[in-house]
């Protein structure tokens, strides 16, 4: 089958080295994407969970595997640091002198589109405030979220037995959680009024498992969502604009996109 072609892709949160990584999809996704660039916008191997309990099935090292073929077939790799693969950004200076020319690993990275929109790439956590002032409280809290994915994958087999489409309870319990609400909007405008004052026309993130395209005070904010629940990216198309899809579907599904030069953000029935 035939790759698709595209001048950018960018995943995030595929949290290799956990369970709750959704391998299969990931793994199907790359096989029949075709790209200049791949963005891996942070958290793409999990540090936290793979230095208490070792977990690599041959699932997840056949994604590392085709990304490697990828970059031997001419794809150039930009390895955005996260906070779950937070070791490697000691080792940036050290990994760049080191790696070819087609892997650059760095904790931003800078990418303009086909028509001059310069845009951040950043994984998002230090724009995280819980996470940033209160770190004890954050791996709490991640121990509780794998917890919600042992029965979000539950739900999933079921809903899958039983022929209906994919839905998050994570997600669901986000949409409805009024501090949560509180936070996403925080975070939001924090990022988009940080990238305004670097001069950038928007960003584009991950950290919060929650996949939007948004225009906030004339910028861009867009989260490529995750590799876990709701198995997104964001694509570069070759005509230039910018489609965030679900790629639990074959063709991927488009959740919005945004049209440029003309920055009309069109939007498409939710995954969620």
């Amino acid at each position: 089958m035939a790759r698709r072609v595209y001048r950018a892709v960018w995943m995030s949160d595929l949290h290799l080295g956990t369970r709750g990584c959704s391998a299969e999809l990931i793994l199907s996704f790359l096989k029949n994407v075709q790209t200049d660039t791949l963005y891996l916008v942070g958290d793409i191997i999990d540090g936290w969970h793979l230095t208490h309990r070792w977990y690599w099935p041959k699932s997840h090292q056949l994604i590392v595997d085709e990304i490697l073929y990828m970059m031997g077939t001419g794809t150039r790799v930009v390895y955005v640091t996260g906070n779950h693969d937070e070791f490697l950004r000691r080792y940036v200076y050290l990994l760049n002198n080191a790696a070819s020319d087609k892997l650059v690993v760095t904790n931003e990275a800078v990418h303009e589109t086909l028509h001059g929109k310069r845009f951040l790439v950043i994984h998002g956590d230090t724009f995280d405030s819980v996470l940033m002032n209160h770190r004890s409280l954050s791996i709490v809290g991640d121990y509780a979220y794998t917890f919600l994915l042992s029965l979000h994958r539950l739900q999933r087999w079921v809903r899958h037995k039983a022929g209906y489409t994919q839905w998050s309870f994570a997600h669901w319990c986000k949409d409805r959680t009024k501090n949560i609400t509180s936070f996403l909007t925080n975070f939001r405008e924090t990022m988009v009024a940080s990238v305004k004052k670097r001069g950038f026309d928007g960003v584009i993130c991950g950290h919060l498992h929650f996949a939007e395209m948004l225009k906030i005070d004339g910028l861009f904010y867009i989260n490529d969502g995750d590799g876990v629940e709701s198995c997104t990216a964001l694509l570069e198309e070759r005509t230039g604009d910018l489609s965030l899809v679900g790629y639990h579907t074959d063709p991927p599904m488009q959740m919005c996109r945004l049209r440029l030069p003309e920055g009309t953000i069109t939007p498409s029935p939710s995954l969620m």
